[in-house]
């Protein structure tokens, strides 16, 4: 797997930081103190009086950082599932081809001790190879029809 980046890194982090009850606390601890120096009588002072323009402009900045750090750790973890998914796919389809083997193997042992084998029709179904060509298209074929039929019944319903 490559290795994290330092943006990537610091994406982490940061996304992993918000999502934690610390954030919370944090910002409920930040926009009470401000206010509260913003409306106290007992400050003289108010940088920021209400309707808290200044504290708006910093929330809304703060948001947009935020949700870029976020979509950055969630591509990272995306790439990662999509390369974990592809493994899958490998070794499903070793295994498969590892129990046609042995389904056909079992078969001659059957037919070379006289069991009667050739009406099975699930065992022949089983013991033909499994073509992933085949069955992508099968799968994108299927995907499309759901689509297609989807689309049609949104723009008729």
């Amino acid at each position: 797997m490559a290795s994290i980046t330092p943006g990537e890194r610091v994406a982490k982090f940061i996304a992993a930081f918000c999502g934690s009850v610390n954030f919370v606390w944090l910002h409920v601890a930040w926009f009470g103190a401000w206010i509260i120096l913003n409306l106290s009588s007992l400050f003289p002072f108010h940088p920021d009086p209400f309707p808290f323009t200044f504290l708006t402009l910093v929330v809304s900045l703060e948001a947009i950082f935020l949700s870029a750090f976020i979509l950055i750790s969630q591509n990272r973890e995306t790439r990662i599932a999509e390369r974990r998914s592809r493994l899958d796919l490998q070794i499903n389809l070793l295994t498969e081809q590892e129990n046609t083997t042995m389904l056909k193997m079992l078969v001659r042992i059957a037919e070379k001790i006289g069991a009667d084998v050739d009406s099975d029709q699930v065992l022949s179904v089983l013991a033909a190879s499994t073509r992933p060509g085949k069955l992508i298209d099968q799968i994108d074929n299927e995907s499309n029809e759901a689509t297609g039929s989807h689309l049609k019944n949104a723009s008729t319903g």
